[in-house]
């Protein structure tokens, strides 16, 4: 895996970590088959002092046409697309994450699904819902 993969999710996981949503709006996402994708990538820090919070991330629903694996990962803040300065300070800061990559099933095309599930010692949970449409 390259840096780039994880670094193009960076903004949108970072603003889904924040913000805790239904796993009714699952978010749509397009691979061809055989390749992998990034599908979150979750940091969650103090922004008074940008020490970490522990994150924990359970899969809720697993791919059934792929694979899904966690890895270490690296998140600046500076890359959420959120517009929000509150987390400012912490901009330029390489920030431990957990990503999760998803592998189409090579010759595979169609949909698949995946719910991740985030839990964090001090922002409770929230589910993550992925429509991953192989073509």
């Amino acid at each position: 895996m390259t840096g780039g993969r994880v670094k193009a999710v960076c903004g949108a996981a970072f603003s889904l970590a924040l913000m805790f949503t239904n796993v009714a709006e699952a978010r749509p996402v397009t691979v061809k088959p055989g390749a992998e994708v990034g599908l979150l990538n979750v940091a969650l820090f103090r922004h008074y002092d940008c020490k970490p919070i522990k994150v924990v991330i359970k899969v809720v629903q697993a791919p059934k046409h792929g694979t899904l694996r966690q890895v270490r990962a690296t998140l600046n803040p500076a890359d959420a697309k959120s517009g929000d300065d509150f987390f400012g300070r912490c901009n330029g800061k390489k920030l431990q994450s957990l990503a999760y990559m998803y592998r189409a099933n090579s010759g595979y095309k169609g949909k698949d699904r995946v719910v991740l599930r985030v839990m964090a010692s001090t922002d409770g949970s929230g589910n993550y819902g992925f429509e991953i449409v192989v073509e």
